[in-house]
Parts: C-alpha cells; structure tokens; sequence
C-alpha cells in the first residue's frame, strides 16, 4: 500500500468515527424556563426602561429646557411702582399679579379702571436683562417687545425697572 493510499484510508476511517462518536453522544435536552422567572425579567427590565425614561424627562425639563431663571418661576405680586419720566401709565400695575412659567410664558392679571385685564407674553432672559414680548390674543401674533433690566431676583423679592425709569418691585405670593 502506497503513503496516498494509507493517508486517505486514515481520512475516510477518521470520518466514520468521528460520525459513530457524534451518533452516541446525545446532545443535552433544551429545558424550558420557569414562566415565572421569566415574566420577572420582563417587568423588571420594563421598569428599569420606565426609570430611566423618567429620569431623562425630569432632567430636560427641570434643567435643559426651563428658559427663565428658577428663582423667576412663580406668582409675584406688584407691591409697588415707582414712576420715572412722567409715564403714569404703569401705576395700573400695583396690585396685579405676573406669574413666570419655565417655558418662558408670562400672564399678568391686573386691575385697571376697574376692570380686570390679564396679559399674555413670552419672556426671554439673558444675564439681568428681562424682554417681554406681548402676544395679541385675536391673531397670535406679537405685538411689542419691553426690555427691562434685573435689579434684583431673590427668593422672596424681584424687581425690575423699564427704559423710561419705572421700577416695579415684586413679592412673591406665598400659596
């Protein structure tokens, strides 16, 4: 018998047995989990989805997409109106109430004549200066920009003054 020969005996021989083998040796039974176990990995898993969804929520909208200062949100109460150049017109104010969304929308509600009026707006704010953009209620569109400047936004006190010199200082309602 030639080296060819023998070495393809080998294989082919090689090959029947590795088939005996494999045909002896069962492969392990699948086994079925416990329904239990696997219904919990399930709510478990939906939970730590709901978690982390609640959470990316929470941090855009407290933080990412809040566009007024924090201190700013809330009901404030016009407390007092000091009159610079003249311009009267704002002394309608005192007593009214400007509540600061965090999507920078702002209603004052106040009494003129009296009659109650409330006021729609946007505010925008950069550094310490305030812009109150009025919004026409019948066309939606925006009718007038006032540009104040921050003088002071503390917890319990804001106040602020207007190009003409007019300072509205504010209180925060307490609900």
């Amino acid at each position: 018998m030639s080296l060819a020969e023998y070495i393809r005996m080998k294989k082919v021989k090689g090959r029947k047995d590795g088939s005996r083998e494999k045909q002896r040796c069962t492969a392990p039974a699948p086994t079925k989990a416990d329904p239990s176990s696997s219904k919990l990995r399930w709510v478990a898993a939906l939970a730590l989805i709901a978690l982390a969804g609640a959470g990316g929520y929470s941090i855009l909208h407290f933080y990412v997409l809040t566009r007024i200062p924090l201190a700013m949100v809330g009901t404030w109460v016009v407390m007092e109106v000091k009159i610079g150049g003249g311009d009267k017109s704002n002394e309608a104010l005192k007593g009214g109430r400007m509540q600061f969304h965090r999507d920078g929308t702002m209603i004052l509600q106040t009494n003129m004549d009296g009659k109650g009026y409330t006021i729609k707006a946007t505010v925008e704010v950069e550094d310490d200066t305030l812009r109150i953009t009025t919004v026409n209620p019948s066309n939606k569109r925006e009718t007038a920009t006032d540009v104040h400047t921050i003088r002071t936004l503390e917890r319990d006190r804001f106040v602020i003054e207007d190009r003409k010199g007019t300072i509205l200082m504010m209180e925060r309602l307490r609900e």
